[in-house]
């Protein structure tokens, strides 16, 4: 909802317990089904900022030294696997996409490729992370007090459908405060 300016509005938004984490960041309902399916480079750049967003959501909120030590790490680790299949299995590099791309990085490692090509791998696939964090966080700052709406609604009514949804995002762009 928040990256897609409102465009992509969930049939329901729900608080749903679990005693392992304090929230939950989610994605569209229809790639939840669609996990075997094969992802365009820019699905895949997506899904890496879903799976970033919660580690950035608490380093807003609860700042550097609060974010818990273990709560983002299957979404880190998910992140980190397609960051790095993009770049050593895919032929993709950090800044595919942002201008005319030369296919110099056509170059896929395997699995028995020598240690330097897997750390060049490596290292350009922590660079596509760093960018889409960072990316990730300049997106939650700007629409926090929308996130905020929305965090205070759930905690209200525990279950927010779409047409709530649209009425939460009517108000904050009547008030261009969203």
């Amino acid at each position: 909802v928040v990256a897609s300016d409102g465009k992509h509005l969930p049939e329901f938004v729900s608080i749903l317990p679990n005693r392992f984490s304090l929230g939950q960041v989610t994605e569209g309902i229809h790639w939840a089904y669609a996990r075997c399916q094969s992802r365009t480079f820019e699905q895949s750049l997506w899904k890496i900022k879903i799976c970033l967003a919660g580690r950035a959501a608490e380093e807003i909120v609860f700042g550097a030294v609060g974010v818990a030590s273990s709560s983002a790490h299957e979404d880190l680790q998910e992140a980190s696997e397609i960051s790095y299949r993009l770049i050593a299995q895919n032929g993709f590099h950090s800044r595919y996409g942002q201008g005319e791309d030369t296919g110099a990085n056509l170059f896929v490692v395997d699995d028995d490729a020598p240690a330097a090509l897997k750390a060049s791998s490596a290292e350009e696939s922590v660079r596509l992370l760093s960018g889409l964090y960072e990316e990730t966080k300049k997106v939650l700052v700007s629409k926090l007090p929308f996130l905020m709406a929305i965090s205070d609604a759930l905690l209200e009514s525990k279950v927010l459908l779409e047409s709530d949804m649209t009425c939460l995002l009517q108000h904050f762009e009547d008030r261009r405060s969203y």
